[in-house]
């Protein structure tokens, strides 16, 4: 529909595509409904994805025609691509931020456990803060540990609305169990290879002696060389007559950390009196 303003009770001239279309400034204002008006001459022929010319002229009751009012309309029927969710998803947040790509300048529309939010691809990015951002329809209802499908649309600035990208968010917000500790508590070596056992794939940090170390629990088996590994952190001192307490987490995918895991690795270097016959 195109419509603009011109002298009240003048009659107006349009011509766009091909086509000539008259119609009366009624009140100063006047429309045309491509898709129901004949044309006084001509067919239209618009082009469907790129500018059609619009020409308007006014002529008065006197018979006086005004110079022409032009404007370049820019037809797009083409839809933006789906957008991408590009988050994490698996998270161990119940409100976590959602990111993804779409079409620059696009409205992305977001639906995830029955609420639904508006963004602006800007620059081709666009993100949702579960935390903050409020609905513009529905309310948040995640599942707290498990599935939680995500859907989103990019409408681009004629009005093409893209097919949905989706997701499926999972939700894990169940620690893992705290690590056992199973290799030896009583040796004579002063870099020993402590090991035990966790939630396989996790990431298991061991601390012993002012020294951090990572490891991961393949198969659910994890072990540290003392006298080969690196620490993430700090420096190995180990009492090498008493006690040493080890401290282990396990951390999930989900980024869930566990409670600690513990045991007290006495060191012994000191050989026994020689016996006696």
């Amino acid at each position: 529909i195109l419509t603009g303003t011109a002298e009240a009770g003048s009659t107006v001239t349009v011509t766009i595509g091909g086509a000539t279309y008259t119609t009366t400034a009624t009140g100063g204002n006047w429309s045309v409904n491509l898709a129901t008006a004949t044309p006084a001459s001509g067919a239209l022929n618009l082009n469907a994805n790129g500018a059609n010319p619009v020409s308007a002229t006014a002529t008065d009751a006197a018979g006086n025609v005004s110079a022409p009012g032009t404007q370049s309309l820019t037809i797009d029927t083409t839809l933006p691509n789906a957008p991408v969710v590009t988050s994490a998803a698996l998270s161990n947040s119940t409100t976590p931020i959602l990111t993804g790509t779409a079409e620059a300048g696009s409205t992305v529309t977001v639906t995830i456990g029955g609420a639904t939010y508006t963004t602006t691809a800007t620059g081709g990015n666009w993100s949702v803060n579960l935390a903050t951002t409020t609905p513009t329809t529905g309310s948040l209802s995640l599942n707290a540990n498990g599935a939680n499908p995500v859907s989103a649309t990019a409408t681009d600035a004629a009005g093409n609305v893209s097919a949905p990208g989706t997701q499926s968010l999972t939700v894990d917000t169940t620690a893992p169990n705290a690590p056992a500790v199973t290799s030896a508590a009583l040796s004579n070596s002063t870099t020993p290879v402590i090991g035990g056992t966790a939630e396989a794939g996790s990431t298991v940090t061991v601390t012993i002696g002012g020294a951090t170390y990572t490891t991961i629990a393949t198969g659910g088996n994890w072990s540290v060389n003392l006298a080969t590994a690196t620490p993430a952190s700090g420096t190995l001192n180990l009492n090498a007559n008493g006690a040493n307490p080890v401290s282990a987490t396990a951390t999930d995918a989900a980024g869930n950390t566990s409670a600690p895991g513990t045991q007290s690795l006495t060191i012994d270097t000191t050989a026994p009196n020689a016996p006696t016959v």
